[in-house]
């Protein structure tokens, strides 16, 4: 099935209020609908900037235990948890990152957890 402009602007929306949720306003958002390996891909670059990619076609019943509403708000959570972790991701594959940039990008996602979780009880 063809993913339609309407569910593309939700998808982006809930990208936005997990954005909001998880403490990552530091971070510009570029949405894309296009061709991707599952329902969704993002790539994050070292400036806090990610592209996240909404495939612009999908098969109806991976997603046959949900509504397609329910779909989208899912993976939006699934991609933006990605972004906590992006930089990582994007140190571990670049060929001169120092152990300082990986420790200060290890504890930059840790602390997003941390507000996530909230205090231990």
């Amino acid at each position: 099935m063809k993913t339609t402009k309407k569910s593309f602007e939700s998808f982006k929306k809930y990208c936005r209020e997990y954005q909001k949720e998880f403490g990552l306003m530091h971070y510009t958002l570029y949405f894309e609908l296009g061709e991707c390996e599952g329902f969704a891909h993002n790539n994050v670059g070292d400036m806090y900037v990610a592209t996240i990619t909404l495939n612009h076609k999908y098969n109806k019943e991976d997603y046959a235990d949900s509504t397609h509403e329910e779909c989208l708000k899912d993976t939006a959570r699934h991609e933006m948890l990605h972004v906590i972790i992006g930089k990582l991701y994007y140190l571990a594959f670049r060929r001169h990152a120092s152990s300082s940039e990986i420790l200060s990008a290890d504890e930059e996602a840790v602390s997003i957890m941390e507000n996530l979780l909230g205090e231990v009880k």
